[in-house]
């Protein structure tokens, strides 16, 4: 629909680098420097691009002079094909840079695709496939946006409260003044007059993430999929929370009231500290990691870099050695690929992405691992994942993994 040239104009307008053009060329056909090399992987440590970029193409759709026959009529259409570009590309650079900063290889390829598009490829439109052999839908490419900061807060009397992005930016009054940040992507309890015990229950959906800072200056991370039921106001001489998912937790430290956390039949209680609850219904334990001071889980005491994993069917504990970092990944943006579990990988993708994953086997000899983004685009994730011998086909917004 419109001209390379164009696009890498535009693109390179919204990111204010003259220089970044050059180095794309430079990239495209094989002489880009050391030097260059080292521009673009610095460019690639900024954040936003792929929003920037996001905004440049519904520009360009919009606008009809940028129009050529034959290319892509669909935004979508386009992201989606340059994934199945981006599992063509073999060349070193994106090879070794696409399992830390998979975005950043989407972006390259975004601008290099439509140079590659234009230098002879006919279609971006990925080849139909037979279903068994399928790693995208054959009649259309498939593919899902990131998650979002978004949330619903159900107040003490029953009201529900939207926190998704363009809600209104303001709290029914209740006891324990509550308010929103200024981003809209955090809830602020302030400490106020003790009274009746309210409970307010903020929840996150498949595809969204919310920041809460609850009366006492604790601070709690939900991840998708995840709840946390708390006191508007903390009474008495312990600070209680229920949760389901999974929360991140940094305490603040009131010696003479522990905080508990509830979760899935398992009691986590500390002081101050930090530490990670995972307890999703469909995960078979709930796991406790702690990163920061001492926590006791069913009465078991964890230190700094030990994990407790608690059967949900059995309610056995089982204290294992943790990266506390990497557990909490996800707080930082960033999605971990190497948990040695398939499975509960497949799950992570289904609650960020807001998409149902469905298991007729399972991927033998194949290792998936590293850090990606948790801001590419489903599509990207799923090339990463075919690249590396995972077999899938999919339907609508449910993926089924082949054997």
């Amino acid at each position: 629909m419109f001209s390379s040239e164009n696009v890498i104009r535009l693109y390179m307008d919204s990111m204010s680098e003259n220089r970044l053009l050059e180095v794309f060329k430079h990239y495209l056909d094989d002489t880009i420097s050391p030097e260059e090399l080292a521009f673009l992987f610095e460019w690639m440590k900024g954040k936003g691009f792929e929003g920037d970029l996001d905004e440049v193409l519904t520009a360009a759709f919009a606008n009809p002079a940028l129009a050529e026959p034959g290319a892509p009529e669909d935004k979508e259409e386009v992201w989606a094909a340059l994934a199945d570009r981006m599992r063509e590309e073999r060349r070193p650079f994106i090879r070794r840079w696409l399992v830390t900063s998979l975005s950043a290889a989407a972006a390259v390829l975004l601008v290099g695709g439509y140079l590659l598009w234009h230098k002879g490829s006919p279609a971006l439109a990925p080849q139909a496939q037979t279903p068994a052999a399928a790693t995208t839908a054959p009649a259309k490419a498939f593919d899902a946006p990131p998650g979002i900061k978004g949330a619903t807060l159900t107040l003490a009397n029953g009201s529900v409260v939207s926190l998704d992005p363009g809600a209104a930016d303001h709290l029914p009054d209740q006891q324990g003044s509550a308010r929103l940040s200024r981003n809209g992507h955090q809830l602020v309890y302030a400490a106020g007059a003790t009274g009746a015990a309210l409970y307010n229950l903020l929840k996150t959906a498949r595809g969204r993430e919310y920041t809460l800072v609850l009366s006492d200056g604790t601070k709690a991370w939900l991840n998708a999929g995840s709840s946390i039921r708390f006191p508007v106001q903390f009474e008495g001489n312990r600070r209680e929370v229920e949760v389901t998912g999974e929360v991140y937790f940094e305490v603040a430290t009131e010696k003479d009231k522990p905080f508990v956390v509830r979760s899935g039949g398992v009691e986590t209680t500390v002081l101050g500290t930090h530490f990670d609850v995972m307890s999703y219904s469909d995960e078979p334990r709930t796991e406790v990691t702690l990163l920061q001071g001492s926590v006791r889980v069913n009465g078991t005491l964890l230190t700094p870099g030990e994990q407790a994993n608690v059967s949900r069917e059995t309610g056995a504990l089982v204290k294992a050695d943790a990266d506390g970092k990497r557990v909490t990944a996800w707080t930082r943006g960033l999605l971990d690929l190497d948990n040695g579990d398939f499975g509960a990988l497949m799950r992570q993708i289904s609650r960020w992405y807001d998409v149902d994953v469905v298991f007729e086997g399972m991927p033998k000899g194949v290792h998936i691992g590293g850090l990606v983004h948790r801001d590419v685009r489903l599509s990207m994730l799923l090339g990463y994942l075919a690249d590396n011998g995972v077999h899938y086909k999919t339907e609508g917004k449910t993926i089924t993994i082949l054997p």
